[in-house]
C-alpha cells in the first residue's frame, strides 16, 4: 500500500493545520507467478465506518482513517473493503519533491492546463501553474499534478496520479538493477514503512523484487464505486468485484455469493 500523507502545517492558503489524510492509497501487487503488476487506487472520498482506537465507530471517507495512524488504515481496509496488505509505504509531500528532484526528474504528460494563485478575496486553495503537454518535472511540478485535488473526481485524480508513477517506471525502471544503490537511497530517506521493512533485509527483499519486475507491463484495475458530490460510495457487491479484480483478475465473482465486507 502506497500512501500520499496530506499533512501541512499553516500556508497562506490553509489558515489551519491539516491533519495526517490519505492524500493517494494505491495498491500495488507483485506477484513473481504473474506476468503483470496489479495496480488499483482506493477512492480516497470513499464513505466507509471507521473505528478508531478506543473510540466508536463512525462513517466518514476513507482517507480520515489515516488520521488515527497506520495500523488504523489497515484495519478499515480490511473490516470494509476485505484486503490484508502485506507492507506499507508512506511518503509526505515534501519528502516527495526531494526524491523527484533526487531521481533527475520526470518526463510525463500534463493532461490539462492548471492555474491557480491565490489573491485576497479570492477562493484559497492549492496553488498550481502548469502548461499541457509532455515535458519534464521536477520536485514542485510534479508535486502540484499529483496532489492537486480541486474541482477533480476522485477517479481523474487516481488516474493522474498513476499515470505519473507509470512514466517513473517507463523512465527509470530500465536502469533499477544498474543503480541498485542510488534508489535505495532514494528510496530510504523519502519514505516511512511498515516494521517489516526496516532492515537492510527487507528493503533488499522488496528492491530485488522491484528489479525483477521492471519489464513487466502494468495492470490498471478500477475500483467500482458511485461519485457523489462530496463522496463516494460502493456497493458490497461492487467492493467485492473491485478487490477480486486486483487480486486475480479475470471475471468478477457471482453475484449470488455476496458478501457484505462493508460490516464484516
Amino acid at each position: 500500500l502506497l500512501v500520499g500523507d496530506d499533512q501541512r502545517s499553516l500556508t497562506k492558503y490553509y489558515h489551519v493545520a491539516v491533519p495526517h489524510l490519505a492524500n493517494e492509497m494505491l495498491l500495488v501487487r507483485l506477484d513473481p507467478s504473474k506476468p503483470y503488476i496489479s495496480m488499483m487506487s482506493i477512492p480516497r472520498e470513499l464513505w466507509v465506518p471507521i473505528t478508531p482506537p478506543n473510540g466508536q465507530t463512525y462513517t466518514n471517507r476513507i482517507n480520515s482513517a489515516y488520521t488515527y495512524g497506520i495500523p488504523t488504515l489497515l484495519s478499515t481496509l480490511k473490516r470494509d473493503l476485505g484486503i490484508s496488505v502485506n507492507h506499507v509505504v508512506v511518503i509526505t509531500f515534501g519528502r516527495f519533491k526531494r526524491a523527484v528532484d533526487q531521481m533527475g526528474c520526470v518526463y510525463s504528460t500534463v493532461d490539462r492546463r492548471y492555474y491557480h494563485v491565490n489573491v485576497p478575496g479570492g477562493p484559497q486553495y492549492q496553488e498550481i501553474n502548469l502548461q499541457p503537454g509532455y515535458q519534464k518535472l521536477c520536485g514542485d511540478q510534479s508535486l502540484q499534478f499529483v496532489s492537486y485535488r480541486h474541482d477533480d473526481t476522485s477517479l481523474i485524480r487516481d488516474a493522474r496520479d498513476q499515470s505519473f508513477l507509470m512514466d517513473v517506471k517507463k523512465q527509470y525502471g530500465p536502469t533499477l538493477a544498474g543503480n541498485a544503490h542510488k534508489f535505495e537511497t532514494i528510496f530510504g530517506k523519502a519514505v516511512q514503512t511498515d516494521p517489516g521493512l526496516h532492515s537492510t533485509t527487507g528493503i533488499l527483499n522488496l528492491l530485488g523484487t522491484l528489479i525483477s519486475s521492471s519489464s513487466r507491463r502494468v495492470r490498471q484495475v478500477h475500483f467500482q464505486a458511485t461519485l457523489g458530490a462530496t463522496y463516494d460510495t460502493a456497493t458490497p457487491q461492487q467492493i467485492q468485484d473491485s478487490i477480486h479484480a486486483f487480486l486475480y483478475g479475470g471475471s468478477p465473482v457471482p453475484k449470488q455469493s455476496t458478501a457484505s465486507l462493508a460490516h464484516a
